[in-house]
């Protein structure tokens, strides 16, 4: 099952330590604004673009611990 790109946010938020009305305040934006465009009931280029580079930065991030729980594994 594919998560949607709200909880994907959200996730991202937990991975980087930010919330979501914090990323709706950066963004001059609302809560439910974010979750609207995140859901696709509106639409904003800006607002996209902006999801979009969070849940890429949250998944490197996420990446980037596994992997170095992995080194950190096999070296123990």
């Amino acid at each position: 099952m594919a998560l949607d790109k709200y909880s994907q946010l959200k996730i991202a938020g937990n991975v980087l330590g930010f919330t979501i009305k914090e990323f709706a305040d950066d963004n001059d934006t609302s809560i439910q604004v974010i979750r609207d465009v995140c859901l696709g009931h509106t639409t904003s280029a800006r607002l996209t673009k902006a999801v979009d580079a969070k849940i890429k930065e949250g998944n490197e991030a996420f990446d980037k611990h596994r992997s170095n729980q992995k080194v950190k594994a096999q070296t123990a």
